[in-house]
């Protein structure tokens, strides 16, 4: 069936943007439009760079229910053997949230941690890790790509599977055949970055979280998961909204949105240069972008304008 006019006109409008490579809507479940650039279709793969990070949290959840005994409560604290000084304290659900405390700089120039880790450090859980303490844990909100690396070394410790992990515990249960996630030199999978999947595998990761991580009615992550991993614990430093690696909307505390045209309700896996998987339970609603947009936020990208379109014209289907 044709997509309702207000949805086409709505990614129509979306394609403008610069670097837009691709862009899919599902609604109840389907696809119901997507548009692609030149040179990319519904079977390219596409970096979605820091979207990886809400797969890690999806993966935390997943761990805990094929390994109960492996001790993945989000409070566990003792997390690496070398920390024997006052990271010791550093719990699960702090590096999830990015309040670890651990020294860091995700500015994305040449000689920072990032850049560092990401293009020269073979090890990069472990570069991550040796970052001495800059806050109190749990008191400083620092975003980090250092600390998901931290939680997946994690996964793969406790779990004893390697590089295949999200592949036996996520991408196979969900049919993600396309989804790649990269390893390092020392085998160890790079969550904060380094996912590759087409847009429509994409979406069918924000349908898996708009289910609460249910698949044809089997329940693949613990009840409430989701909703842990989607309510803000408040924290001082980086003022946005954010959840246990995704990016939500209702700050939690009463104030606005963060962002007023979206429901409150919204969610998103957002990544570099302008990745977003965004997901709006209230419109059963999933909504992927792709593209090279560089310094983009949700707002320049115009993905707030794009759901809120998307949310209205979908309403009366």
């Amino acid at each position: 069936a044709d997509p309702p006019a207000e949805v086409r006109a709505a990614l129509e409008e979306a394609a403008r943007v610069d670097g837009t490579r691709g862009l899919v809507v599902v609604h109840d479940g389907r696809i119901i439009d997507e548009w692609y650039a030149d040179g990319f279709g519904p079977h390219t793969r596409q970096l979605g760079w820091s979207m990886a990070k809400s797969v890690a949290s999806t993966l935390v959840g997943r761990a805990q229910l094929e390994f109960p005994a492996a001790d993945l409560d989000p409070a566990a604290t003792n997390l690496r053997p070398e920390w024997t000084d006052d990271r010791a304290e550093i719990s699960l659900d702090q590096l999830l949230r990015m309040t670890s405390g651990l020294e860091w700089d995700e500015d994305y120039a040449l000689g920072t941690p990032i850049t560092r880790m990401l293009f020269s450090e073979p090890d990069m859980a472990a570069f991550a890790a040796a970052q001495p303490l800059a806050h109190q844990p749990g008191r400083f909100r620092q975003y980090s790509s250092g600390t998901t690396n931290i939680v997946c070394d994690l996964l793969h410790e406790r779990t004893g599977l390697g590089p295949e992990i999200a592949d036996e515990l996520l991408f196979q249960p969900l049919g993600m055949d396309s989804a790649v996630l990269e390893a390092d030199a020392s085998g160890r999978s790079v969550c904060s970055s380094y996912l590759w999947a087409t847009p429509r595998d994409w979406a069918t990761f924000g349908q898996f979280a708009l289910d609460d991580g249910q698949v044809d009615g089997r329940r693949l992550l613990p009840e409430g998961w989701m909703d842990y991993a989607t309510t803000v614990v408040p924290a001082e430093g980086e003022p946005e909204p954010y959840g246990a690696q995704w990016w939500v909307n209702d700050p939690g505390d009463g104030t606005p949105p963060r962002l007023p045209r979206m429901p409150v309700d919204a969610f998103w896996a957002s990544g570099h240069d302008g990745q977003y998987v965004v997901v709006v339970p209230s419109a059963d609603l999933v909504v992927v972008r792709t593209g090279f947009t560089p310094g983009s936020t949700i707002d320049t990208v115009g993905i707030d304008q794009l759901v809120d379109a998307l949310v209205r014209g979908t309403s009366g289907s």
